[in-house]
């Protein structure tokens, strides 16, 4: 799944989107408080939320990553609630 965020043209709404498929999969409505640039911000790290979650996965399943490393990522993935 590849997601990217597409403004949606009125202030504060976005639509996350599966480029793979080419359908939105979440509607987003910003409360306003903050700027545009930072809106983008929180949702771009939204976004990447599956790339890290796979990149976590790979980390833990390396047997060659040093074990604090490891324990990093544990975490991360305990704290997302995986």
């Amino acid at each position: 799944m590849n997601l990217t965020i597409q403004e949606q043209g009125d202030a504060n709404n976005y639509f996350i989107v599966d480029t793979d498929t080419g359908k939105w999969i979440a509607s987003i409505q910003m409360n306003g408080e903050l700027t545009t640039p930072q809106q983008l911000s929180v949702l771009r790290k939204c976004t990447s939320a599956t790339d890290l979650y796979d990149a976590l996965h790979v980390l833990l399943d390396s047997s060659t990553a040093p074990e604090w490393k490891r324990a990093i990522a544990m975490k991360a993935l305990e704290k997302a609630g995986v």
